[in-house]
């Protein structure tokens, strides 16, 4: 008890096929961009400076907040 089952396919869809490869193709060209022949030369300005003087900054703020209630009961 096999089944078999027979692909049938039209020119319409060879063809179609065929198209989708050629597109796929020519996007995998068109990603693999130019590449330039000319250097561009990168210098650093500062000859490799380092600083040696250490500076403590605080960056720390403390707020301090009084609330005020007053209850004005009178007691007789």
């Amino acid at each position: 008890m096999g089944v078999f089952m027979s692909f049938r396919f039209t020119s319409k869809t060879l063809s179609g096929a065929a198209a989708m490869v050629a597109f796929g193709a020519s996007l995998a060209a068109a990603q693999s961009g130019p590449t330039s022949t000319r250097r561009i030369p990168i210098s650093k300005e500062a000859g490799g400076e380092v600083s040696t003087t250490t500076t403590t900054k605080t960056d720390t703020i403390t707020l301090y907040k009084t609330d005020t209630l007053r209850l004005t009961n009178t007691v007789t």
